[in-house]
């Protein structure tokens, strides 16, 4: 009796693991997922895929200087990095006109960044082919005489 159970039991789970469809049941949640490599002989290993880091930098306006050098770093794995300097504005002791931020970055839509948590300044920008555009802190296109100057251009870092 139990070996005729132990072929049910097995052809039961063969019917239900083999062959079927597979539903692809992933979302967009910002994961990097894992990739399979073949090696030589013909085994698999799940290799992790590089980071890959996107880098943006340029001149921003600046109230009370003459303008925040300003890098950004956008990893694939959904983190940033922001580097500014504010050149030209009374030092009040050393590296006090130089800041650093690290963070999670989100997508809005299909072209705008959000760095979260970001409480000293603009978290908010539209990425395009080339550059990220800086937002205002309301999350709008800032416009007026200054709007061209709200750009990072994408450099090959």
């Amino acid at each position: 009796m139990s070996k005729f159970l132990f072929i049910i039991v097995s052809l039961f789970l063969l019917s239900c693991g083999g062959g079927g469809q597979h539903e692809d049941h992933s979302s967009d949640t910002g994961s990097v997922p894992v990739s399979d490599t073949v090696m030589a002989d013909n085994t698999r290993t799940n290799v992790e895929p590089q980071v890959s880091v996107d880098h943006y930098a340029g001149e921003l306006p600046c109230a009370d200087c003459e303008a925040i050098e300003t890098e950004i770093s956008l990893r694939s794995d959904r983190k940033y990095m922001i580097h500014s300097i504010y050149r030209g504005r009374k030092a009040q002791g050393a590296g006090s006109n130089e800041f650093g931020e690290e963070g999670a970055w989100m997508l809005h839509g299909a072209d705008t960044i959000h760095l979260q948590g970001r409480k000293s300044g603009p978290s908010m920008y539209i990425r395009t082919d080339s550059s990220l555009i800086q937002l205002d802190m309301n999350g709008q296109r800032i416009t007026g005489k200054l709007a061209d100057r709200y750009e990072l251009k994408k450099t090959g870092k």
